[in-house]
């Protein structure tokens, strides 16, 4: 049985440190967001610890940005549920892989979605989602350990709010990233997060960028890559890692993530197990240094939901 926890009490003892995440969590308990209630127990519960200072971080970051992350946060979280209850019962996601188009022109390119919601709720499920803390975490914990050289360049593809590329930023201050989406709201957004939070306009450079088409790099050019969140949205995921692969140099790494059983907004490539996602890396030419399974049971024992979410820091396999 979990151990009660006094959720006042443990605020109070966070305040002087973490006067943000404090500030946002009171409020999250005192609006009475029963939706997410369970979930955000659990974090204070078994991830104290890692949660409070990732907490002060983001919260910060949405902070100077002038975000709202409590409506933002219960926006995109019934978004998705409604699609999971719909892919729970008819077993299919709203998209196909031959539907790219429609996902682009309801979600990517929908100021509606994108701007009002998606962007900042979804940066934002790293604090309040556990099962995105715990993937927040890997990326720390394995990631960025990986990058062994100062002075680097790399790359996200579909970098959407930029939470990557400011922690790779931010930890490495001579390294430089590219970025690449193919929605202008990211493009905005991401600059926006980079820049209001100091990271300077010189180390970094975003462009509209569709995975779907061969990367405009050369061979062995990036140390790193970032591929978060990106695979289970566009139809053709083998031919994109197959890219990646090609770019990254010998002893380059890339970060991947992506779901399995998980239905979304924008959801089209319906990966049923680990075994799926392991062959198509492997068939991409990347080799798996580490990575982590994480199913949505791990956080709720009496859940019926099959999402599963997984991480991988991978090598070329040349």
């Amino acid at each position: 049985m979990s151990k009660e926890i006094n959720i006042p009490e443990i605020i109070e003892s966070k305040r002087d440190q973490y006067p943000v995440a404090a500030a946002t969590v009171e409020r999250f308990f005192n609006e009475s967001i029963v939706l997410l209630r369970k979930q955000m127990e659990f974090s204070l519960r078994e991830r104290g610890d890692y949660f409070w200072p990732l907490a002060e971080k983001i919260l910060t970051i949405d902070q100077n940005l002038g975000g709202d992350p409590i409506k933002a946060l219960l926006e995109y979280t019934l978004a998705f549920l409604r699609e999971q209850a719909s892919f729970m019962k008819t077993g299919n996601y709203r998209y196909d892989t031959d539907s790219f188009n429609d996902a682009f022109a309801e979600v990517y390119d929908n100021p509606d979605v994108m701007e009002n919601f998606y962007l900042e709720g979804l940066l934002v499920t790293h604090v309040f989602w556990p099962i995105h803390l715990d993937m927040h975490r890997f990326f720390e914990d394995h990631f960025l350990s990986a990058i062994t050289t100062e002075k680097s360049i790399g790359a996200e593809f579909g970098f959407g709010h930029g939470l990557y590329l400011y922690e790779i930023l931010k930890k490495f201050p001579d390294t430089y990233a590219l970025g690449f989406d193919i929605s202008k709201y990211s493009l905005s957004y991401a600059q926006r997060l980079l820049e209001k939070n100091g990271i300077a306009k010189d180390r970094f450079s975003l462009d509209l960028g569709d995975v779907r088409q061969p990367l405009a790099l050369e061979s062995n050019s990036l140390d790193w890559c970032v591929f978060a969140e990106v695979l289970e949205h566009i139809p053709n995921p083998k031919e994109a890692l197959t890219e990646i692969s090609r770019c990254l140099n010998p002893n380059g790494h890339v970060f991947i993530t992506t779901a399995i059983n998980s239905n979304a907004l924008d959801h089209l490539w319906h990966f049923n197990n680990m075994d799926e996602v392991t062959d198509m890396l492997s068939s991409a030419n990347l080799q798996i240094v580490s990575s982590v399974e994480l199913p949505l049971s791990n956080y709720d024992s009496k859940t019926k939901d099959p999402t599963i979410d997984c991480a991988f820091v991978c090598t070329p396999t040349k």
